[in-house]
């Protein structure tokens, strides 16, 4: 958590995945 650069929806709702957001750079 806290990795949020892109959406910082991951860090409101945790997701199935590791990190969507994190991933979407």
């Amino acid at each position: 958590m806290g990795g949020n650069r892109v959406g910082g929806v991951a860090e409101t709702h945790p997701t199935p995945n590791p990190s969507p957001s994190r991933g979407g750079e």
